[in-house]
């Protein structure tokens, strides 16, 4: 298993960046790896909400919320047949506006758990980026 945590200050209310990043439909506007991304479940958005989702180099995978409790905190899981990933993310305030936590499990299956070491490097490099991408988004003028 591979374990990825990560965090990040934003200047935004807390509540506006659960709402935000909650709704995995607004990911393409900060993961330049999103392709495509569909709420199956239809809104709102909440616990056991379901999104078909592909990133690059990956199949579609059905996304599920496994829980969400807003304003702080949700998280889902997402499994193909190469692995499982477990998404946990938690909003709290802080001084600037609000501290992003994210934590991602990843659980290679078959021959993918053979490059474990070389997908916690480059898993690694890519939420720092994402986190980058997060806060620059957020903090736009144009986002406000």
């Amino acid at each position: 298993m591979v374990i990825l945590e990560n965090s990040v200050d934003i200047a935004v209310p807390p509540q506006q960046v659960f709402d935000y990043l909650s709704d995995l439909r607004n990911e393409a506007e900060w993961n330049q790896k999103m392709r495509s991304v569909h709420l199956l479940t239809g809104d709102p958005v909440g616990s056991g909400s379901q999104y078909r989702a592909r990133w690059a180099g990956s199949p579609d995978v059905i996304v599920e919320y496994t829980r969400y409790e807003r304003p702080d905190q949700w998280a889902s899981v997402a499994d193909s047949k190469m692995m499982t990933i477990r998404f946990a993310a938690r909003v709290t305030p802080a001084p600037s506006g609000s501290h992003l936590t994210v934590r991602m499990e990843l659980i290679p299956r078959g021959p993918a758990r053979l490059l474990q070491p070389l997908l916690r490097r480059r898993m690694q490099g890519q939420e720092r980026r994402n986190m980058r991408a997060i806060k620059n988004t957020m903090e736009s003028p144009s986002a406000r």
